[in-house]
């Protein structure tokens, strides 16, 4: 696999996060095959601590499971290891940031200003605040030894689009990622059917429908400021001043936190079956943060992900002929391809403020 993280402007340092690993697991003779891309938000804690803890949760899971010949047989007990690898990841995020207030909520709440920052400067409690109350989406993949089983497990919107040529040098496109976000009907009826009664546990605003008025997406790990009581949430303005939403104030948000969590930490995992190719036909597996998708022009925001997953396909392809980086293809593919202008104009903009959110890109050949 090839990787690439992008952020052009040079005062916004990147909060995504990405990770690729190959693990030797029992006799196979094969590795295991891991990867990872995390879009973090409100900071990089999260996506930053992901990224040292979860392919470790999820490799002592493979090598407890008792896995079966043929492959097929592991699917179900893979999949299940997934989804508990993140859930288990993210409540460790809670568990640490618990264990700053050992007396728990009655004892942060009597705790003055001073005394609330003194506990922060504590330690790492500091850190472990940050890890909770920052928030990244997940995105991984898992390929097994034998090659013909791939798995993907996704919270939030990071895309993973799958292509293979068919026999007429056509491209077989497959989105294999969830769409988490309130814009996607099914998760916002998810939210409601969860809340009942409550008008405003996700709502449409100018930036799109949003969970409790304020956030895009409604699975992610950490962002417990969405999961927790109001009483935590009352800590965590406290602790962090400010609280600035681009489309909701503060106060309008927090009266709207009646019955959480609001954000899920449950993954949706897909397994997909991968035949032999035939002749020189490629296959590709492309993983990537919102960013890649969102360098489409304003006019075309509608348009369904494939409709540029079929141009990112062929600059693989064809940087796979050319023994160029597949990733750095993909993205230049993304930045306007051919059109040199566009590409420059991307890269050069003189702007203190970021032009284009965070794009990171794994591509594995398959």
């Amino acid at each position: 696999a090839e990787a690439v993280t992008f952020q052009p402007c040079s005062n916004a340092p990147s909060q995504d996060r990405y990770v690729v690993q190959e693990w030797a697991i029992g006799d196979t003779g094969a590795p295991w095959k891991f990867a990872g891309v995390f879009d973090g938000h409100i900071g990089e804690a999260t996506a930053e601590r992901i990224v040292e803890v979860l392919p470790g949760l999820v490799r002592e899971s493979l090598e407890k499971l008792p896995l079966s010949n043929p492959p097929g047989d592991n699917v179900p007990a893979v999949s299940d290891l997934l989804v508990k690898a993140i859930r288990d990841f993210d409540e460790s995020l809670l568990q640490d940031f618990l264990g700053i207030f050992p007396g728990g909520i009655e004892e942060a709440t009597n705790m003055t200003d001073d005394e609330l920052k003194a506990r922060m400067d504590e330690g790492d409690n500091r850190a472990r605040f940050d890890r909770a109350m920052s928030g990244t989406t997940v995105l991984v993949s898992l390929l097994d030894p034998s090659g013909s089983n791939l798995w993907i497990a996704s919270l939030g919107d990071c895309h993973a689009v799958l292509g293979t040529q068919t026999e007429s040098s056509e491209w077989q496109l497959q989105v294999l990622s969830g769409d988490h976000n309130g814009n996607n009907l099914e998760e916002a009826t998810r939210i409601r059917l969860e809340h009942p009664g409550e008008r405003e546990c996700v709502m449409d605003t100018k930036w799109g429908t949003r969970v409790l008025g304020a956030i895009a997406v409604t699975r992610a790990v950490g962002d417990y400021h969405f999961k927790l009581p109001l009483a935590w949430i009352e800590i965590w303005h406290r602790v962090k001043g400010n609280i600035n939403f681009s489309i909701t104030t503060a106060d309008a948000w927090k009266a709207r936190i009646l019955t959480p969590p609001y954000v899920s930490n449950t993954a949706d995992v897909l397994h997909i079956q991968l035949d032999p190719l035939s002749g020189n036909h490629k296959r590709f597996l492309i993983m990537s943060s919102d960013g890649l998708y969102d360098l489409r022009p304003e006019e075309e925001k509608e348009r369904p992900v494939t409709t540029y997953a079929l141009e990112w396909l062929k600059a693989a392809a064809k940087a796979q002929d050319s023994k160029a980086n597949l990733a750095m293809e993909v993205l230049r593919q993304g930045l306007g391809g051919e059109h040199e202008g566009k590409v420059s104009a991307m890269l050069t903009l003189e702007n203190k403020n970021r032009w284009t959110d965070d794009i990171t890109i794994i591509v594995r050949p398959l």
